[in-house]
Formats: structure tokens, sequence, C-alpha cells
């Protein structure tokens, strides 16, 4: 028996979690932006540098959506722009879990 894990758990969490007023995702070099409901968070990250060795903190932003939001084979990917909050970002790399939710790392556009 398969699990719809899309309808079941991720639909759900976006609608208690998500944000939809409005996240934009346009895919690069152009094109329709994609209105999404995602989940936005500063997600903490440790940095080891190699000369002392001494761990330093920072955050970066991270947008989590349900894939099933976007038109079969126009995923999100690399150089995307993403709009919320007022704010513009570009997306650095895309995290899919292979359960139909994928994980946007961002960076803030200048």
């Amino acid at each position: 028996m398969a699990v719809d894990f899309d309808s079941l758990v991720l639909g759900p969490c976006m609608g208690v979690f998500g944000e939809g007023g409005p996240v934009l995702y346009t895919p690069p070099g152009g094109g329709a932006a994609v209105p999404l409901v995602a989940v936005f968070d500063d997600v903490h990250h440790q940095v080891v540098f190699d000369g002392d060795g001494a761990p330093v903190s920072a955050n970066r932003a991270a947008l989590g959506v349900q894939l099933s939001q976007f038109s079969p084979g126009a995923g999100p990917v690399q150089d995307g722009r993403v709009t919320l909050r007022g704010q513009s970002f570009i997306v650095d790399d895309v995290e899919p879990d292979g359960i139909g939710h994928a994980i946007l790392r961002l960076r803030l556009t200048s």
C-alpha cells in the first residue's frame, strides 16, 4: 500500500507552517513566477576554518518547498530567484529529500 506523503503530510504542514503572502519563485533566465506556500527559516550552520580550527557559527536563509507546487519537470533549481517578505534571494542549492519536499538554500541579493 503506497502512502500519499505529499497530501497526507507535506500539504498539511505547509498549510500550518507555510507563508503564502506572497512567496514567488522565478526560474533562472526569467519566465513565469510560481506562487508558493513555503516555510522560511534561518538555518544554523557551523563553519570551521582551517587556520586554528575554531568553529564559527552563522545563520543562512532557507526555504522549505513542496515540490508538487511546481509544474512537472520545472522544479526549483540553482540560480533561481525567490521573493518573499519584501526581499529578493538567489537559490544557491536545492536539497530534495526524496519524498516530495526540498530545502532551498538562499543568498540575499544586493
